[in-house]
């Protein structure tokens, strides 16, 4: 069975994909690409997952974090 390759770069063209990328592209990538992926994550994996791997504390950072953290360099 040979696959439409010039079907699938065309594709993937038009998705953005460029040539060098879509010849990188894994089998599952280009799944993921084609809509050929999974069902969507439910609500109640998204929430457990979200439990198991929190973000943590997020605060805004200001020109003062910047002015004090002198290992940073701009």
């Amino acid at each position: 069975m040979m696959l439409p390759w010039a079907v699938m770069l065309r594709a993937a063209l038009s998705a953005g994909v460029t040539p060098d990328a879509f010849w990188r592209l894994s089998l599952r990538e280009w799944r993921w690409l084609a809509g050929e992926g999974g069902e969507a994550m439910s609500r109640g994996r998204l929430a457990a997952l979200m439990g198991a791997y929190p973000d943590g504390e997020v605060r805004a950072a200001s020109s003062f974090d910047f002015a004090q953290d002198e290992s940073r360099t701009f």
